[in-house]
């Protein structure tokens, strides 16, 4: 079954919609104003939109753009109506991007309605069977609605023309017109010539310092504030964000120049229509014809303004998503920088603290060479005791061997206590190694320490027993 959505506070409309669809194959809903049309459109599936633009809520308009712009709704048909556009305002909606499928002035004939709904679903209408004298009912019916506002309005001033040019003529007495017919005449002409000078009135009110000439003002003030009001919003979002805004900006710029052009040719067309009131000496229809165009002319800038103003708060509500958006990724990055802040002053800490251990490893390396020296000067007091005592003792020859031989194992020991200083330099690059090694090197270290201090004290032994030999 087949759906249709009728928006409108018209519940007459409604009847009239009831009337030409066929509600057996196609459920309508009607809605008074737009604050569901949304959630409805979203939850259900609809084939048809009939959207009226004077809603309690917004402006018709609205709607249809956040329609047409959304990617699940865009290809529902949408009929537009309306009682206060003329079809020069919908000449101007239709040139821009986001539009309707169908415009309809109100008041909407029942032939007018069935033929546009026809277009978009056929199957849709209602389609009643009549006998002859039923279809000559319809007929009448049809012509009927038919009768417009500018048909009715010409109707009446023929007559009202007619009634004031035309002289009352004496009815003779013979003719068969009843007295009470004729004072209901004298009545009516009374009351349109009464009308007649409340109207003359009005001209003498707007050929002077008008009301009309008032609203027309305050609109035209309206409609500087509103530009006023653009202007302040564009620089709200320059300072917001330049860079992302500024294409936006450009055509806001050139928005609100065609307003400014706009609002310039009201100006102009006020001043000419000041011009015009002062030079008003027509008769009643004439003057209200072009009150009337005034007033349509004044309607066509307000709906200029209501369409740039509801694009306009669409591109803004896109660019404060966009604003928070960018927002979130700031405070996401700011974040991350924190993190690796504190990451790097983790590394910093455990730089230092590594770097205190290297000290103390060169402290400990220090003390390790200044023993080496000790050890090789008291070898080096060996060696010159030996020179000394080789010539007196030949034949300790092999005593003297063997001390060299310690020496060479001194020096091997020496080599190797070098080559660790070397190793401990170059674990200091690779620290995470060292201080898994440290403790082995220490060991090592003080093993070879003590042999080497096993080993001074034999030699120290050997010398005492040399010293002895000596001596005897």
């Amino acid at each position: 079954m087949k759906k249709v959505i009728v928006v409108d506070p018209d519940k007459k409309f409604w009847k009239d919609v009831e009337k030409v669809i066929n509600t057996d194959i196609c459920e309508v809903i009607f809605l008074e104003n737009g604050q569901s049309l949304m959630g409805k459109l979203k939850e259900e599936d609809f084939d048809l939109i009939i959207l009226n633009l004077e809603l309690p809520d917004k402006n018709g308009f609205i709607y249809c753009n956040q329609i047409k712009k959304d990617s699940k709704l865009k290809n529902i048909p949408i009929i537009i109506t309306s009682s206060e556009k003329t079809q020069q305002d919908f000449e101007q909606h239709k040139k821009l991007k986001v539009r309707a499928d169908e415009y309809l002035q109100k008041p909407i004939s029942i032939a007018t309605l069935k033929n546009t709904i026809k277009n978009f679903h056929p199957d849709i209408i209602l389609e009643p069977k009549l006998n002859k004298q039923n279809n000559q009912k319809e007929e009448t019916h049809i012509k009927v609605d038919d009768f417009d506002e500018e048909n009715i309005d010409k109707l009446l001033d023929e007559t009202f023309v007619g009634l004031i040019e035309e002289e009352p003529k004496p009815t003779p007495p013979k003719e068969s017109v009843d007295n009470s017919d004729t004072s209901v005449l004298q009545k009516q002409i009374e009351e349109l010539v009464e009308e007649n000078m409340t109207l003359k009135q009005q001209i003498e009110e707007l050929q002077g310092g008008t009301e009309g000439e008032k609203i027309l003002k305050e609109e035209n003030e309206k409609l500087k504030e509103e530009i006023t009001q653009l202007k302040e919003k564009m620089r709200n979002l320059e300072k917001e964000s330049e860079s992302e805004l500024e294409k936006e900006n450009q055509k806001l710029k050139g928005e609100v120049d065609e307003l400014k052009k706009q609002i310039d040719k009201m100006e102009a067309e006020l001043n000419q229509k000041k011009e015009e009131l002062k030079e008003l000496n027509v008769q009643l229809i004439a003057t209200q014809k072009e009150k009337g165009f005034l007033e349509k002319e004044n309607r066509e800038h307000l709906m200029s303004i209501t369409s740039l103003k509801a694009d306009f708060e669409e591109k803004l509500h896109e660019q404060e998503n966009l604003i928070s958006a960018l927002q979130t990724e700031k405070e996401s990055l700011f974040n991350q920088l924190n993190e690796a802040t504190n990451e790097l002053e983790e590394k910093n800490k455990f730089i230092l603290t590594l770097q205190e251990e290297s000290a103390k490893l060169k402290e400990d390396t220090k003390t390790l060479n200044q023993k080496l020296n000790s050890m090789e000067q008291e070898l080096n007091e060996l060696r010159e005791f030996k020179t000394n005592t080789e010539n007196q003792i030949v034949e300790q020859n092999t005593l003297i061997s063997n001390l060299q031989r310690d020496l060479n194992i001194a020096r091997e020991a020496k080599s190797a206590l070098e080559e660790t200083v070397f190793d401990l330099k170059e674990e200091t690059k690779t620290i995470q190694m060292e201080v898994e090694n440290k403790a082995k090197e220490n060991e090592l270290l003080k093993q070879k320490l003590s042999e080497s201090e096993e080993r001074i004290r034999k030699l120290e032994e050997k010398i005492e027993k040399i010293r002895q030999i000596t001596s005897e």
